[in-house]
C-alpha cells in the first residue's frame, strides 16, 4: 500500500507510518495468538481459559508493546544507518579539526537497511505464558541525499526525495507492509544536533 506523499520531519514515527490502525493491528495480533494455541499445547492452555474480554486485554497488551519498541523516527533510523558509512564517519572526524564549518557529504542514491527483533513476554496471572517474537525491516532509499555534518555532530540531511519500505511480522504473521514516498525539499533539520560517533 502507498500512502499519500507527505513531508517528512524528524519526528516522522515509525509505528505512526507503519502500523495501521489499533483495530486492524489487533485483529492480526488475535490471528497470532490463536495460531499459538493451536501450535503449542502447553502454552495454549491457559489460553484457552480467557474469556472474550479478557482475551481482548492481552491483545491490547500486546498491540501497545509492539507500538512502544517501534518507537523510533524515520530520522533514527537514518543516522544508525549512516554510523558505518565511510564517508560521514570521514566528515565527523574533519569536522571536529575544522570547528563551526560545514561538511557537506553528497550520497546521491543511497538506500539503508534497518532489522530489529525484539522478544515480546506475555504474562497472564504472573505466569509467562508466550514469547512471541516481533521483527521490523525498514528499506529506506534516499535520493540526491546530502548530510551536513559540523563540529562531529551530524545536523541535518537534505534530499530531494525519499522511500521508505517497511514489514512488521509476530511469530511470522505479517502485521503490517507499508510503503511511504516523501518529499524532502526543505532540510530535515534534526531537534538537536545527534553526535552517533563519540
Amino acid at each position: 500500500m502507498t500512502l499519500p506523499s507527505k513531508p517528512a520531519t524528524a519526528g516522522t514515527s515509525v509505528t505512526g507510518w507503519l502500523l495501521p490502525t489499533p483495530t486492524e493491528t489487533r485483529i492480526k495480533l488475535e490471528t497470532v495468538v490463536m495460531q499459538t494455541k493451536a501450535i503449542d499445547e502447553p502454552r495454549a492452555r491457559p489460553l484457552r481459559t480467557l474469556s472474550a474480554v479478557a482475551r481482548r486485554a492481552l491483545i491490547e497488551e500486546i498491540e501497545a508493546k509492539l507500538r512502544i519498541i517501534m518507537g523510533e523516527t524515520l530520522a533514527d533510523l537514518v543516522i544508525g544507518g549512516w554510523r558505518a558509512y565511510a564517508a560521514i564517519t570521514q566528515a565527523v572526524r574533519r569536522s571536529r579539526s575544522q570547528p563551526g564549518v560545514d561538511q557537506v557529504v553528497s550520497l546521491r542514491q543511497h538506500t539503508i537497511t534497518v532489522h530489529r527483533q525484539h522478544n515480546l513476554d506475555i504474562e497472564l496471572d504472573s505466569v509467562q505464558v508466550m514469547t512471541l517474537s516481533a521483527q521490523l525491516v525498514v528499506r529506506l532509499q534516499l535520493y540526491d541525499a546530502v548530510a551536513v555534518v559540523r563540529d562531529g555532530q551530524l545536523v541535518a540531511v537534505r534530499s530531494g526525495r525519499a522511500k521508505a519500505d517497511g514489514t512488521v511480522t509476530v511469530d511470522g504473521v505479517q502485521v503490517a507492509q507499508r510503503t511511504l514516498t516523501f518529499p524532502l525539499t526543505a532540510e530535515l533539520a534534526l531537534h538537536a544536533p545527534r553526535d552517533v560517533w563519540s
